[in-house]
């Protein structure tokens, strides 16, 4: 057990307090309950019977993973990997941290290696959405394609595909693929989503409203939902829908800098130009943020061992007070650092 190990269990030892004791069939029904803590206690008790579990040190990181501590997650899926090296979930498991860490080059080794342990269709799909948020989108095309070519029933797959079209502009690609996700899921919010934002990039600016429309009556909080209806109003000059709908995007998202630019515009052909002038500079400003975390994230992914890209991310979020996310990243600078 190496000393970055060794430092990270004994830092869990908090959690484990008191005699417990239970199943892997216990332990994952608390996980997915939401009951971490106990969760971390049955796997704590699996462990003083048996110190060499890959499967307790699995589950430890994946509980931790989901109480958003991915930094002291990893160091307990790299023991279980260390234990046992051909440990897929565990290797699945770290594609998607790291992919989430925006540390893409790591996300795809994971999922590469969870592939080579076992082709199953879920492992296909993971590696598939580790090279579309790498935006390596001509390769998670083929590899979306290679699992409808298994399952063709796979509503995941369409979706992905259909998103990897939108994203390569093949508007026409997109649509055909959406409207099979939708023939295979009816009421799938992510298909009509993503639908929708084809078909108002093709002009399609009703059928689009139309589908947003539906998104909303499934799911009233959809991200981005209200800002694709308040822009396809925009687009048919509806400038006083557009603005009462951008307004809706504002107070699910307050910081998004390209609604308040599309606010701004439509005030501005309303003739409000003090308004429009103030939602500018506020677009602006969010902008110039969102730069800087774009910039910091783009660090991390061409330096992951080095503890500056962290500090940075950790403290642009720590200016819009979003805790968790700054203590994270503070946590993964701290971590990385121990290392070099």
């Amino acid at each position: 057990m190496n000393k970055f190990f060794l430092i990270a269990f004994i830092s869990m030892s908090v959690l484990f307090l008191g005699a417990f004791s239970g199943s892997f069939e216990d332990a994952e029904k608390l996980t997915v309950e939401g009951k971490l803590d106990d969760a971390l206690k049955v796997y704590k008790s699996i462990l003083d019977r048996d110190s060499t579990s890959a499967r307790a040190y699995r589950g430890i990181g994946l509980a931790l993973w989901t109480g958003g501590r991915s930094d002291q997650a990893i160091k307990f899926y790299e023991r279980a990997l260390e234990i046992q090296p051909e440990l897929v979930q565990a290797h699945t498991d770290l594609s998607i941290i790291y992919s989430a860490l925006y540390q893409h080059k790591l996300a795809i080794q994971y999922a590469e290696k969870a592939l080579q342990i076992s082709v199953d269709i879920t492992n296909q799909l993971n590696y598939a959405n580790v090279l579309w948020r790498a935006k390596r989108y001509e390769d998670a095309a083929q590899q979306y394609q290679k699992v409808i070519s298994y399952n063709d029933q796979n509503i995941d797959a369409y979706i992905g595909l259909g998103s990897t079209y939108l994203a390569l502009a093949k508007l026409n690609d997109a649509l055909d693929v959406l409207n099979l996700a939708i023939k295979v899921d009816s009421e799938n919010v992510d298909a009509f989503f993503n639908r929708g934002v084809v078909q108002s990039k093709q002009g399609k600016y009703d059928q689009a409203i139309s589908d947003f429309q539906k998104v909303l009556d499934l799911q009233p909080n959809y991200p981005e939902v209200h800002f694709q209806i308040g822009y396809a109003y925009q687009l048919l000059k509806r400038y006083k829908l557009a603005i009462n709908t951008y307004q809706k995007s504002l107070k699910i998202d307050s910081y998004n800098a390209v609604v308040y630019y599309h606010l701004a515009r439509c005030h501005a052909l309303e003739g409000n130009i003090n308004i429009a002038k103030r939602l500018r500079q506020k677009a602006k400003n969010f902008q110039e943020y969102n730069d800087h975390i774009e910039e910091a994230r783009a660090y991390i992914n061409k330096y992951p061992d080095k503890p500056e890209g962290y500090m940075r991310l950790a403290n642009l979020h720590t200016q819009r007070k979003e805790w968790q996310e700054a203590i994270w990243n503070y946590q993964f600078a701290i971590s990385v650092d121990s290392k070099s």
